[in-house]
Formats: C-alpha cells, structure tokens, sequence
C-alpha cells in the first residue's frame, strides 16, 4: 500500500500545464505515493494525456467523469474516499512541485503519532496580459489566530493524515464554498490537529489562470465570514457525505437573512445550475428556482374545483422541499367571505362573477391578480347553444372583460388565446405547461379489434367527443 494519496483534479489543460504539473509529481526524490487524477469532464484530449502517463508509471490512476461538475472540491472528495495512502496530499493542473517537496514534508509528518497536518512555502505567481508575475512567497509559522484573519497556506502545499477526514470532515463542495473549501478546511482542522510549517519551498503557484476558481466566481467577503462559521463536521464526515447537499441553504440556519439566502438562490445557485445541471433534475431545478424568490401565499379561485387546478399549480406547490410558495383554493361564490389580507397573490381561474371584487372592491388590501384562461372564454360561445351564458352582452361575459382588462396580468395557453386577450390587456403570459413529446414513451399496442378508448368529460364536450 502507497503511504501517501496525492490527489491531482483537472480540467481542460492538455495544453502543456497539466503535463508538467504531473511530471512534478513523479519526478518526487520520495516515491511511495499513488498518484489519483481526476479528470473533471474535460474535452481537450486530456484523457489521451492521461493514458500515456497511467501506461508509463503504475502509481497514477485515472478517474474520468463524463460531465464538468464545476465543483473541484467536490471530485477531490470522490478521490480521496477511494485513496489508499495513510497520508493525503494534493496538487493542481497548473502548479508545481519542487524535486524534494514530498521529501521534506513527509519527513516531519511520519514521526507524528498523532493525525497531524504538515505544509511548507510556496512562490505565488499571478498570470496577466503580459505573462506571469511574481507575487509573494506565501508560508509562515502555523498560527489559529491569524488563520482566522487570512489564508497563508497554500493548498498544494499541505499533507496530512487521512484520519482527520473523520475527526473534522472532508472538503465542502458547497456551490458556496468553492473559492476557499481548502481554507474552511485548515479552520477546521487547526481546532484539535497539530499544524507544522516547513521552512521550504515546495511548490509554485499560479493564480488568476483561465478555468481556476479565483478568476471565474466572484468572491463575496460577507457571505464567506458568516458560511466559515456554521458548523458542519459531522454533515461532511466521510460515511455523511455522500449524502451532502451542494446547492441548497437550508443547513445555514439563522446566520443569513431571508434576503442573503434569495439573492444566493437568484445570483449564483440558479446561474450555476443552468450550466452545470447533467446531475440536476427538473424538479430539483425548481427547487432551487423558488429559493430565489420570498415566500408567496397565492389564491386561487374558479367558479368550482377541477383536476386543472392541480396541474396549473398544485403539482409544482407539491414538489418536494418547494417553498415558494402556497396555494388556497376558495370556490368564487366564496370570495366575499375570504380574508385576503395575507393574500400576495390572486389568480383568477376563469373566474366570470363574484372574483371580480377583488380588483374594484376598494376596501380590500389590493392584491396582485392574474386571470387564468386554459380554454378561450372569448369564444366559448361560437362552440354552441350550451355555452350561450357567456355569450357577449351577458353580465357574466362583461364581468370576463372586466376582470381580464383590470387584471396585473393574464395566462393563455395558446397563440389564439393570446392573441385574443391583448385586445384587452398587453401584460400577458403564455403558459407552456402541455406534456412535451420527448417526455412521452412510445408505447405499441397489439391488440386485435378496435382500440376502446374512454373519454371523462361533461356535455359541453358532446360536439367535439361526436367529432372525434
């Protein structure tokens, strides 16, 4: 068994800096490593890169994932429960070893009894226009308190026991946490474990790289002092993790304002998830899409309740761990009975009476309302005679208008009814909500005889049924 893991994440740098960044690694004057690359999705040539250099040496391992996770913190993790080593160590695509950097770390660490944490000094490089600049040497004596006030050391300079994964957790791969996951650990680490510096230069640095953290996610001082704060150990130790949730803000607790955790939601959460969503499904996307909003207490009233109501709202109010917002059905004959002052939004389901009072009733709290057309009200009565009590000059058509034109807003479901309402009102809402033909399998019936095919509708149906 290696006595050290050295874990080494890249993505998209088979240009020439991951390969020298590997070399620096098996060029090591000490050898007993394993080396773990994790390829992060990348779609350069870096799985043919990474071929020859795990045909070449038989301590380096390859692990390839077909998507871009976006979270580095998250695959080193992934690594890390798979290494063998006693002891961790990490290096990164656009770094690099000095020949004796694991030799002389490794020379305190393996005379410590305890799990212990060793680092040394690095050169810190920033790239710019005009190439490479050099920025400081970044190292010192190990000291907690000015650990809390700022990071000085440098990731790929640190080697520690294994066993500390279990003692304080392993990296967060929070979305929040990816500019400083390796900071946050040092803090969290450095309350029980032994911390040593080594007075050497093990490594080079290179910040501000194209595709590294530092240059892409903006950095946020208020939000990272409060996050390093909530304690999460137990949540990130290794039997845990797996179970970890990366985007949502529920476990920040009382630290962060209504308002902090939506703008999260709206500014990085949802931006994120949109592009690195492969393992994201629809409905955790909505999920996250309704943190991004404050909480809504919606009414929704039609002239009697039908399945539509569940399909328009209740199926996404039901989704697990939505909360957006909540719906309340009222039937419209009971809307003069109905309290809205908690009520932040109406949506007027096809309402033709009674809902009209909540857009004129001037002693009511005024509350945002939405009229809601599945089926064109408009024109119901060029179907037939059955639908005549909706039919223009009726009280119940001129109370459609009415409610229509005073409406905030107003929801059709196809072109046609669009069309029609913007005659009435220009603040409209095409809603999207029929099941895609992607969503749908193909199924092949082989039945012999007639396909029976059974239709639950009422008599205002009857015409179309008879078509059919």
């Amino acid at each position: 068994m290696p006595s050290v893991t050295v874990i080494l994440p890249t993505f998209a740098r088979a240009d020439g800096l991951l390969q020298l960044s590997i070399e620096s690694v098996l060029s090591q004057s000490y050898g007993d490593f394993e080396l773990i690359i994790v390829d992060d999705g990348s779609r350069d040539g870096t799985a043919d890169v990474l071929g020859e250099y795990q045909r070449a040496d038989p301590r380096v391992i390859i692990h390839s994932y077909k998507y871009n996770s976006g979270l580095p913190a998250l695959r080193v993790n992934q690594a890390a429960l798979h290494g063998r080593g006693k002891y961790i160590a990490y290096q990164f695509d656009d770094d690099l070893w000095t020949e004796d950097s694991l030799k002389v770390r490794m020379a305190w660490l393996e005379r410590q009894s305890v799990p212990s944490v060793v680092y040394g000094s690095c050169d810190a490089y920033r790239a710019t226009d005009e190439g490479e600049v050099f920025q400081c040497v970044l190292g010192q004596e190990f000291n907690y308190g000015l650990l809390l006030h700022s990071n000085y050391i440098a990731n790929n300079t640190v080697i520690h026991h294994a066993a500390l994964f279990e003692r304080h957790g392993m990296y967060d791969p929070h979305l929040v946490a990816r500019r400083y996951s390796d900071y946050d650990l040092w803090l969290r680490f450095g309350r029980t474990a032994q911390f040593q510096w080594v007075d050497a230069t093990c490594s080079v640095v290179r910040a501000n790289m194209v595709n590294s953290l530092g240059r892409d996610v903006r950095a946020d001082f208020t939000r990272t002092s409060k996050y390093l704060q909530l304690a999460r150990d137990e949540q990130l130790n290794p039997v845990n993790i797996a179970h970890y949730d990366l985007i949502a803000a529920e476990h920040w607790g009382n630290r962060f304002s209504s308002a902090e955790i939506q703008r999260y939601y709206r500014e990085e959460a949802l931006p994120f998830i949109s592009k690195f969503n492969d393992y994201c499904t629809p409905s955790e996307l909505a999920v996250a899409a309704s943190g991004g909003m404050g909480h809504k207490r919606i009414l929704v009233t039609k002239p009697d309740y039908s399945t539509s109501v569940d399909v328009a709202i209740r199926n996404f109010e039901n989704l697990a761990n939505q909360r957006g917002f909540t719906s309340t059905f009222v039937r419209e004959r009971d809307i003069p009975h109905f309290d809205t002052s908690d009520t932040d939004i109406a949506i007027l389901y096809r309402t033709v009476g009674p809902a009209e009072k909540l857009l004129t009733d001037k002693g009511r709290k005024s509350v945002p309302c939405a009229y809601l057309m599945d089926d064109n009200m408009l024109r119901f009565h060029e179907v037939g005679p059955e639908h005549s009590s909706i039919a223009p000059g009726t009280p119940a058509y001129r109370s459609i208008l009415a409610q229509m034109s005073a409406a905030d807003t107003v929801i059709g479901y196809s072109d046609e009814i669009i069309d029609d309402i913007r005659n009435y009102n220009s603040h409209t809402i095409h809603l999207r909500s029929n099941i895609q033909q992607r969503y749908i399998e193909r199924r092949d019936y082989n039945r012999s005889g007639k396909l029976r095919i059974a239709i639950f509708s009422n008599k205002f149906r009857g015409q179309v049924i008879a078509k059919l």
